[in-house]
């Protein structure tokens, strides 16, 4: 499939698109002149030219039974959602155009946007003026993913919070439990590093175990979501690797106030606790 525009000579100027080879349209030209068309470097590519080699050669696009002549090749851009792979497109030079497009500058927008409004009842009485922002058309085409994130995140901070939560309770009872069994390690000389690490050991086994059952599961989900995209990331080890150690400094975090607790206690205390 190829998309097909006709614009005027200021449009690749208006939004930045980059020029591989040939030049510009021009406000120069008449009329007469044959019809002048600019293709992208995906259309190029398509009828088998480099940017290089299609300037210059004849071309019509069809149904279209006129024939002029490429003038230039633009680098690719995403003129779709990132869904879809950048199709071939044409662009001719006229003055036939439903839409015009107007840079902005980011100060006084109202003002800007009253004086557009003037100008065109000037010039156009009779025609209501309906206009949008691109920013705003391009917000739209990734409306569910922004949605989307927003609820991961929300989701995810829940998540943790709850887990938190859990793990503070289970390391509390864990302590409580083994009270009179850190009393005599360190009536025997058992070092407070020592017995922290021995009452958080069980807590990081099973952190672990998480971990590995997570990392699958998704690697998955992602993979699938990001198939919805032409152009998208890839998933790498250090990604879930990196995740992993956020969640065991969490969960260290969480269970080591009680351990340090337990630890540092007077052996005595612990002795006689009931």
């Amino acid at each position: 499939m190829t998309s097909f525009g006709v614009v005027d000579p200021d449009y690749i100027k208006v939004y930045g698109i980059k020029l591989l080879a040939g030049r510009d349209f021009s406000w120069k030209s008449s009329a007469g002149d044959s019809p002048k068309f600019i293709l992208n470097e995906t259309a190029a590519r398509k009828i088998g030219w480099t940017p290089q080699e299609a300037v210059g050669k004849p071309f019509g696009f069809n149904p279209d039974p006129i024939k002029g002549e490429v003038i230039g090749v633009l680098s690719d851009f995403n003129f779709q959602s990132l869904r879809s792979e950048v199709e071939p497109l044409v662009l001719e030079q006229g003055n036939d155009v439903e839409m015009l497009s107007v840079k902005m500058s980011q100060y006084q927008p109202a003002a800007t946007l009253a004086y557009i409004e003037k100008t065109w009842q000037k010039m156009f009485p009779n025609s209501p003026i309906e206009y949008d922002f691109l920013d705003k058309n391009l917000d739209a085409l990734y409306k569910s993913e922004l949605k989307l994130g927003v609820l991961f995140t929300l989701f995810s901070f829940l998540s943790i919070i709850i887990a938190c939560m859990g793990l503070y309770g289970l390391s509390l009872y864990s302590a409580e439990r083994r009270t009179k069994e850190v009393g005599v390690r360190k009536v025997l000389g058992a070092s407070v590093t020592g017995m922290v690490i021995l009452l958080s050991k069980e807590f990081a086994k099973w952190v672990l175990v998480a971990n590995l059952i997570a990392w699958p599961a998704a690697y998955f989900l992602m993979n699938k979501w990001l198939l919805n995209f032409a152009y998208r990331i890839d998933i790498t080890p250090w990604m879930f690797l990196i995740a992993g150690i956020i969640a065991f400094a969490i969960a260290m975090l969480t269970t080591s106030f009680h351990a340090i607790r337990a630890a540092t206690s007077n052996p005595v205390k612990s002795l006689k606790y009931e």
